[in-house]
């Protein structure tokens, strides 16, 4: 999948790229660390990025990793 692939995933859903203003900061944060400390499984690159996402209607909160390195991209 690729970071386009994933952004229209997402718009698809009733998601949009981002980090809500409603209470999900500490998740976030979790995330965000998670990914820092975290390998890629398909090249073993140290330190990923976070893609968060959130559904504003639903309010609902979705974060991927993405490796800088090959591209892969898992929901975290």
């Amino acid at each position: 999948m690729t970071d386009f692939d994933l952004d229209n995933i997402m718009a698809q859903e009733g998601y949009i790229p981002g980090v809500p203003a409603w209470g999900v900061t500490g998740d976030y944060d979790g995330d965000a660390e998670l990914c820092t400390n975290s390998t890629c499984q398909m090249c073993g690159h140290k330190g990923l990025d976070i893609r968060p996402f959130f559904d504003w209607s639903a309010q609902n909160y979705k974060a991927f990793a993405e490796c800088p390195q090959c591209g892969s991209i898992k929901e975290i």
